[in-house]
């Protein structure tokens, strides 16, 4: 704030030749106490008020006397880019009730009043004193503020929720009495701060500093601003956590053999492993904060940085190399914060040979499958039986139909009649007949084995179990047939 913009620029001048009477009747005219006096240049010469006409009243000559008799050529100045703070400074300031503005020639161009002065230092001395109420209720760490006697006179609300005591029984009593070992009472004595002091308040430990408040070389009061340390120890184990995680992983990605970068959402390197630096022949020191596309050739780490589609086995050129990569965004909070990629073959060549490896292992499974469906698949079909009677098509036809369905098959007969020939051709000619085709001749088992045979049993389930166990005739069968005779 300048003196300008408190100013009034309704001014009013007088003359040193004008009459007493003539100024009295502008002061009251005008509504006034007091007025400039100019030469014949408008240049300030003196200043007239109230005071000085009442003064004149008591002289014999009162009327005879002009405006130049009794006007004071003391007068205070102000310039109109003066600070308000700089007149604070000025100890004439509040001798005078009035104070005229002047221009660089000394001529008036406003005023001020000391009544102006003192409303509007008293508005910005209270607007200071709530925002500074404001901010110390704002703020996450007590407060607590003595007077030069150790009485607390303010206890913020951050001070009230760490201690569990109310400002209304805080405030206007003594801080020792309050918490006994607040420490502000020895600070007022000694006028020597304690900083990062331990101190239990209750059952809650926190880390105060104490200092002593101190204007014109005297103790006015002292302060103590508090923090639950609870809180810091939350955060310091937070921190520790998140530097062993991300040590630990900047470990794991350093021990792989494929080569590993992580750029952030503008395509700038943060991390790269030390098998991707010997790939390029780089050093990772200098290549941390560059683009990515400075130092791997071909890339497209930054569109995916952007796009935030992940581009899985992709083939890229990298010197005389053709590699196969696969570049994954890095997606925290539903947003694209960054990329990763990995080499996953650093040659073609190698990606064809585990692919030949692949069709060879699925070729050797095949033909494996084939072996043991012919081991434990049903060894005939509806062709092996040579029957060609009426009643043998018939039975053919009716053993077709009942392979198209799931439900369980009873064959009837007596012994040597063809019941299992049957049993394996259903099978053969059912969805099933890749699964095995397990038999089990019920009358040839002992009783007491039974149970063991049909449904396994676990390891030591009884003496002379074998050892892990062994799955049973129907567990084996899944997928395909069982048959019991």
């Amino acid at each position: 704030m300048r003196v300008r913009d408190l100013m009034s620029t309704r001014v009013v001048t007088l003359t040193p030749a004008m009459t007493l009477q003539q100024t009295a009747r502008i002061f009251d005219s005008v509504g006034i106490d007091g007025a400039p006096v100019v030469d014949d240049d408008g240049k300030l010469i003196g200043l007239i008020t109230k005071s000085h006409l009442i003064k004149a009243l008591a002289a014999d000559n009162f009327h005879n006397l002009r405006v130049g008799d009794v006007m004071t050529s003391d007068v205070f100045t102000l310039q109109e880019n003066t600070t308000i703070q700089e007149l604070q400074q000025n100890n004439r300031i509040f001798r005078y009730g009035r104070f005229p503005v002047v221009d660089g020639e000394n001529r008036p161009i406003g005023f001020i009043t000391r009544t102006d002065l003192v409303k509007y230092l008293s508005e910005r001395s209270q607007f200071l004193a709530d925002e500074m109420q404001a901010v110390l209720n704002s703020v996450c760490n007590g407060v607590m503020v003595t007077n030069a006697d150790g009485i607390v006179t303010l206890f913020n609300p951050a001070a009230e929720y760490i201690t569990g005591l109310s400002s209304d029984d805080v405030i206007g009593r003594f801080a020792d009495d309050v918490i006994p070992n607040s420490g502000l009472q020895r600070v007022l004595k000694t006028g020597v701060a304690e900083l990062n002091q331990k101190q239990h308040i209750g059952s809650c430990e926190i880390i105060t500093n104490r200092t002593p408040i101190v204007k014109d070389n005297k103790i006015k009061g002292a302060v103590a601003i508090f923090q639950d340390i609870t809180q810091l120890q939350a955060i310091a184990n937070e921190l520790e956590y998140v530097k062993n995680l991300k040590s630990t992983l900047e470990s794991a990605i350093e021990s792989m053999f494929e080569g590993f970068v992580a750029v952030d959402k503008n395509g700038y390197i943060t991390m790269m492993n030390q098998a991707y630096c010997e790939f390029l022949g780089v050093d990772a020191k200098e290549v941390i904060g560059k683009h990515v596309t400075e130092v791997i050739e071909n890339t497209r780490m930054h569109i995916v940085a952007k796009t935030g589609k992940p581009e899985i086995g992709e083939v890229q050129r990298i010197g005389k190399n053709v590699v196969v990569v696969t570049r994954k965004p890095i997606i925290q909070d539903g947003e694209v914060v960054g990329a990763v990629g990995k080499i996953l073959f650093k040659d073609v060549k190698d990606f064809k040979m585990l692919a030949s490896k692949l069709n060879s292992l699925q070729s050797e499974l095949e033909y494996y499958k084939e072996e043991l469906r012919k081991v434990h698949g049903g060894k005939y079909t509806i062709e092996s039986i040579i029957g060609r009677s009426e009643k043998m098509e018939w039975l053919k036809t009716i053993a077709v139909k009942a392979a198209k369905g799931n439900s369980t098959v009873l064959i009837l007969g007596e012994s040597g009649t063809g019941k299992e020939l049957f049993a394996h051709a259903i099978h053969n000619a059912s969805a099933r007949r890749h699964g095995p085709f397990i038999k089990v001749n019920c009358a040839a088992l002992p009783e007491s084995l039974l149970e063991s045979e049909l449904f396994g049993y676990d390891e030591g389930a009884f003496t002379g179990a074998r050892k892990g166990g062994k799955p049973g005739k129907i567990e084996l069968a899944n997928g395909g047939t069982f048959f019991s005779g």
